[in-house]
């Protein structure tokens, strides 16, 4: 049967799915998502089926409630991830005949390619037969679907709107400085093996040690592992990610765990968009900490940065009349200033002209 026309119960025979349910792998998570993309009607099934396999492995030992829905929830972050581009560079062409070979052979003669097909179609029909006996077998054991409690998942959820800073604490005593334009959510009193946050933007970490319960943070496809330390991650989308260590020891896994890097005090970890891998290195730590007091800070900053960096500090929206100079990188820092004044000491290194109405900015850049 195609699985697209699987119902709970099939996903919870099929071995590949069990696979991917108790020890997922790159090729399964990669098929897996694929099928989910090219299938969402079937998500719910398979979610329903995910949980069925899963009460049936509490017979024989317990699984953290928590540590599942962060999984999967990863799990359809990549998924919606996946572009038109994925999906067609893994397609596959298939070449069919247009017509029938006619056979000179004497009657009663199979060739080996004949032999070969009927082989395989009764090992085909053998392997059914096995499967369907199993799942009778199963079935008879299990009469009736196990009974699921229906988990309620809380999410906690803090943001910084545009123009705004927001500090958060946290009921473990670690405390969180987000930046304009940045949000974090992690599941409600950390339940589960991890303190495990969810960050997009930017935010500054001081973490409350707790060596049972390991610090965690996922961003652009990075994860941030600490103890008890002080660290700031920078991770808008489309920009390159940046997690800088001030204080203690901090680990940094890229996506897939593909790469993992110990910080000390003064080394960052950057992680460009399409680039393979990650890469250490150090930073200055008046640039990192400029936002948290109060300060823009621009060094050779390529022009749609800053634009998006002056709408979300001061909550306005940028528009460009025409494009800015190839290359063109701007160099700037501005302690506690309005808006007016900011564009006026950029206007005049980078050659713009601007024009403000209300909560609407307008660049045009000279020849």
């Amino acid at each position: 049967m195609e699985k697209n026309k699987y119902a709970i119960e099939d996903f919870v025979l099929d071995q590949q799915f069990r696979k991917w349910v108790f020890d997922p792998d790159l090729e399964t998570m990669d098929y897996w998502e694929s099928f989910m993309e090219a299938n969402p009607a079937k998500i719910d099934d398979m979610s329903k089926a995910r949980q069925v396999l899963l009460h049936m492995a509490k017979m024989k030992h317990e699984v953290g409630t928590a540590e599942l829905v962060v999984k999967w929830e990863k799990i359809k972050e990549r998924a919606s991830k996946i572009t038109p581009e994925d999906r067609a560079a893994k397609s596959v062409v298939l070449r069919t005949r247009t017509g029938l070979n006619h056979s000179t052979e004497p009657r009663g003669y199979h060739p080996p390619e004949k032999r070969r097909k009927r082989l395989l179609k009764i090992f085909a029909i053998s392997t059914l037969l096995l499967s369907v006996g199993f799942a009778v077998l199963w079935w008879a054991q299990y009469p009736e679907p196990p009974q699921l409690t229906e988990t309620v998942i809380e999410w906690t959820e803090f943001e910084a709107t545009k123009g705004k800073k927001t500090v958060v604490s946290l009921h473990d005593g670690s405390k969180v400085t987000l930046n304009s334009g940045s949000n974090i959510r992690y599941l409600k009193n950390f339940d589960g093996q991890r303190r495990e946050v969810f960050l997009v933007g930017e935010a500054l970490f001081e973490v409350a040690p707790d060596a049972s319960k390991p610090f965690v943070v996922n961003a652009a496809g990075m994860e941030t592992k600490a103890l008890g330390t002080i660290f700031n991650v920078k991770a808008f989308e489309g920009r390159t990610a940046q997690v800088s260590l001030l204080e203690g020891s901090v680990e940094v896994t890229g996506e897939a765990g593909t790469d993992s890097i110990v910080l000390h005090p003064g080394e960052a970890v950057r992680n460009r968009p399409g680039q393979i891998g990650l890469r250490k290195g150090k930073f200055e730590t008046e640039e990192v900490m400029a936002w948290t007091n109060k300060t823009l800070y621009f060094k050779n900053t390529p022009v749609p940065d800053v634009v998006e960096e002056l709408e979300n500090w001061y909550g306005v929206d940028i528009v460009l009349a025409n494009n800015p100079p190839t290359n063109l990188k701007i160099t700037g820092k501005y302690y506690d200033q309005t808006l007016r004044n900011v564009l006026e000491g950029l206007s005049y290194a980078a050659n713009f002209e601007y024009e403000m109405k209300e909560d609407n900015v307008s660049l045009k850049f000279n020849p």
